[in-house]
């Protein structure tokens, strides 16, 4: 049993050694996995530096609300307004339709809001430093309407963000979270039994779950709804005139020759059909639709539903100032081992976003300067047709 062990560790060993020390590849593959291993390290001191930025202002607020428990606040009511003021801008879209006056340490609101916002609002007026009482003469609206006050956009109003709830943790808080799933995993190993694989098992899916920074459902499969499980954008300025933009953006065909993963496509009408290589040399077979064209404005596709691969997206096109064109694309994608899958494919730069950031780059060069690098060859301009 020993020398079938030591053979075939024998045998692993040698492969590995041919693999990186062989005279024709092996240079390449050592520079390749030592770009990756920089890649990783740099995400991995920008996460850390946000997680303690996080925390660091988290101890300062803290620290503000003890000290604020032990001092008494004698600030005039001017200054309490000043306050209140400051505060209505992160509660109310429309802060300006409120009246603020405070007497004798008491806020008095008034004027027109909307009733979803009240109560928030409300609650964060209380709570201001040397606030007494809130008198609540406030106008509540279920929609603008007609409400001067209550006009245009408005300002955001973000939502109230809880530690632990919600799909996405704020930096510090994974970094506590995935330091308590490694000292809970690290137990288990070296408690064993029933006790020590729910320690071992939790503290995987809690380190997981702060790596990942998505639901602990999203992290293995696949969410299917209308955005998919991952969504990102990309906006990039090209000098050339819309109209050459978007006739060389909507021929489809023309992917399979600038973009290095695109292996065919073929278009039928507001149909195409996409061979795609993935990662690990794979290929994926789909079928895209065209869901919305407005010539020199958008396109909008998505996949049809039974190929099994969910993919949707929406390229804008608009002029700049200079006859440029400015092309913003946003994309929504599912991807196999849910948000574990897309954080490894992420480290090892074999993720969509990477490829979407080179292929804008590729199609930018070729329009611009007209050529390009793709397929390990060079492409000019010519080898390309406008829709």
């Amino acid at each position: 049993m020993r020398r079938a062990t030591a053979l075939w560790m024998g045998l692993g060993a040698g492969a590995g050694i041919m693999y990186w020390l062989d005279p024709d590849r092996g240079r390449r593959r050592r520079s390749v996995a030592l770009d990756r291993a920089t890649h990783v390290a740099r995400i991995e001191r920008e996460l850390l530096g946000k997680a303690l930025r996080d925390l660091e202002h988290r101890r300062q607020g803290i620290a503000y609300r003890a000290r604020a428990l032990f001092r008494t606040d004698e600030a005039s009511d001017i200054v309490l307004g000043e306050r209140v003021r400051a505060v209505l801008g992160r509660y109310s879209s429309h802060p300006r339709s409120i009246e603020v006056s405070v007497t004798e340490g008491v806020a008095r609101l008034a004027g027109p809001t909307l009733a979803r916002e009240t109560a928030r609002l409300l609650a964060a007026v209380a709570k201001v430093p040397g606030i007494q009482g809130v008198e609540d003469k406030l106008v509540r609206h279920e929609q603008p309407g007609n409400v001067p006050g209550l006009q245009g956009e408005g300002l955001h109003v973000p939502r109230r963000r809880r530690v632990l709830r919600g799909d996405s943790w704020m930096p510090g808080v994974r970094l506590v979270a995935g330091a308590l799933g490694l000292a809970a995993g690290t137990a288990g190993l070296v408690r064993r039994g029933g006790v020590g694989s729910a320690l071992l098992m939790g503290g995987a899916l809690l380190s997981l779950r702060a790596l990942t920074n998505g639901p602990v459902r999203t992290l293995f499969g696949q969410t299917h709804d209308e955005r998919g499980d991952i969504a990102l954008g990309k906006t990039i300025v090209i000098e050339s005139p819309i109209e050459t933009v978007y006739a060389y953006f909507r021929n489809f065909e023309n992917f399979a020759r600038f973009m290095d993963h695109v292996e065919e496509v073929r278009v039928q009408n507001s149909h195409s059909n996409w061979k795609v290589r993935g990662p690990a040399g794979r290929t994926v077979d789909f079928e895209v639709e065209i869901t919305r064209d407005q010539p020199n404005r958008l396109i909008a596709w998505r996949t049809r539903p039974h190929d099994g691969f969910e993919h949707s997206g929406t390229v804008r096109f608009s002029p700049t100032a200079t006859g440029a064109t400015r092309l913003q694309i946003e994309v929504a994608y599912s991807v196999p081992g849910g948000k574990l899958g897309n954080l490894v494919a992420k480290w090892f730069r074999v993720d969509p976003k990477t490829a979407l950031d080179e292929d804008l780059l590729r199609f930018k060069s070729i329009l611009e300067r007209g050529k390009t690098s793709a397929h390990k060859r060079q492409v000019n301009r010519e080898e390309l047709r406008p829709v």
